[in-house]
């Protein structure tokens, strides 16, 4: 059970944690945690701890964003590997060879349930759940000339994807 308010309390690979650097944390609906960590995604309930690995299905340990969709499905990115979304009885995967970017640091689920993606290195990618990836323009970022997305904001009217230095706004029927 978590320690009461003001308390701080730490979880080493030891406790059950994949591994000991934390790139993401969300708390799903039933109230577990996840965390991102270079071991895989690591659940933990209050009591017990749980890491998704390759061998259960991602396409990397390197888990390094964090997603809970409408439907309860958690999404993980990987450094490398692709994405993967567990339905809490298996996952399905995204990789390189089905036409999606290696490296996938953040989501974000519109109101219409289509998904936009923040890679490393190539921009932003919208995914509809169908059978195909579709593209939107690689974003320019304002570092060094690479192209990062670390954080993706949507509004109602405007969708603001994030880049290294910061956000530019993408009107609705278009990039």
């Amino acid at each position: 059970e978590m320690e009461p308010r003001g308390r701080f309390r730490s979880f080493t690979p030891e406790d059950g944690l994949g591994a000991g650097s934390v790139f993401s944390i969300i708390q799903d609906r039933n109230g577990a945690y996840w965390f991102g960590t270079h071991g895989g995604a690591s659940r933990y309930d209050g009591g017990e701890w749980r890491t998704f690995t390759t061998e259960d299905g991602l396409p990397s340990n390197n888990a390094t964003a964090l997603y809970e969709d409408r439907d309860g499905n958690i999404w993980v990115g990987t450094h490398g590997g692709g994405m993967a979304w567990y339905d809490g009885r298996q996952w399905t995967t995204i990789t390189k060879k089905d036409g999606l970017p290696s490296s996938v640091r953040v989501f974000r689920q519109d109101n219409e349930g289509i998904f936009w993606l923040g890679t490393r290195g190539s921009g932003v990618v919208r995914y509809d759940h169908q059978a195909y990836l579709r593209w939107i323009r690689r974003l320019e970022s304002l570092h060094h000339g690479r192209r990062a997305s670390r954080d993706i904001h949507l509004r109602d009217d405007v969708r603001s994807r994030g880049t290294t230095l910061g956000r530019r706004p993408e009107r609705r029927g278009g990039p």
